[in-house]
């Protein structure tokens, strides 16, 4: 008990002057707690970056959707080369089977300059999957 009463004293002691050592006299901060970017610009893409993000985007849908295993097909008329290159990596990569049930129907097309959209679409009609890059180049006329 008498260490106690020793011991009151000098921690009183301590308390009051550490409330000023740990003062934050900082001043407030301007603007907005993160860092905000200005818009990016768009990403621009070469034929085989454009062809290799596809497939990623892709293996990534497939991957997180409950439905499959899956079988890209072309659409009839409506597949680039370059969509046909993402059908053969899909395919490569075995992620797109030749007797799988679920068909998935690719469609590619420019849908401006130097833009390219690819949509993959459900048995019934509906997206399952689009995307438009950016091709390089001003007068890019095709993946």
């Amino acid at each position: 008990m008498r260490i106690f009463l020793y011991l009151l004293p000098l921690t009183a002691l301590l308390l009051l002057p550490g409330c000023a050592w740990f003062r934050d006299d900082r001043p407030e901060p301007d603007g907005s707690p993160y860092a905000v970017s200005p818009r990016q610009p768009k990403q621009t893409y070469s034929e085989a970056e454009a062809v290799n993000a596809a497939v990623s985007a892709i293996s990534l849908r497939m991957a997180a959707s409950s439905k499959g295993p899956f079988r890209v097909m072309p659409l009839k008329g409506k597949t680039t080369p370059a969509g046909a290159q993402v059908i053969e990596s899909l395919i490569r990569m075995r992620l797109s089977k030749v007797g799988a049930a679920y068909p998935l129907l690719l469609e590619d097309t420019l849908t401006g300059p130097g833009e390219w959209t690819l949509i993959l679409r459900n048995p019934d009609g509906s997206c399952f999957f689009t995307k438009t890059f950016h091709l390089k180049g001003k007068n890019h006329d095709g993946p």
